[in-house]
């Protein structure tokens, strides 16, 4: 629906669409979740490297998140620079980390706001 297979979508339909969406991904990553603890316990975890866009992790995870301060008064907010570079990383853990603290921080936020910042920081090499 979201690619228009069904017709054009008001920008409303589209949010919901997009919400329930990526609230069935998180699902299915909580369900991952759970077996990857089995394979932590077990000594059996593995990592998979690949280049990953921390800004597009990190709308991917507030969009997932908007779901959880949906009835409070909590204004969610990002503070993205749009020029963060590429790093090479574990995308289900990256995502999984930041879903985590999203979470936390909409647990225990009544109300006000969360935000969401990702910057770039600079490792200061000594001579």
């Amino acid at each position: 629906m979201l690619k228009g297979i069904d017709g054009a979508l008001t920008d409303l339909q589209t949010a919901d669409l997009t919400s329930i969406y990526n609230s069935g991904q998180h699902l299915l990553r909580m369900i991952n979740d759970i077996l990857d603890v089995s394979k932590i316990e077990a000594g059996r975890m593995d990592l998979s490297f690949d280049e990953l866009s921390l800004d597009e992790v990190g709308q991917s995870v507030l969009s997932t998140a908007r779901a959880l301060v949906k009835d409070r008064p909590v204004d969610l907010l990002a503070k993205i620079p749009e020029d963060l570079p590429s790093v090479w990383a574990d995308g289900q853990r990256v995502r999984q980390v930041m879903i985590n603290l999203l979470s936390n921080a909409a647990k225990f936020t009544e109300e006000g706001q969360i935000t969401l910042r990702q910057r770039l920081r600079q490792k200061i090499q000594s001579l």
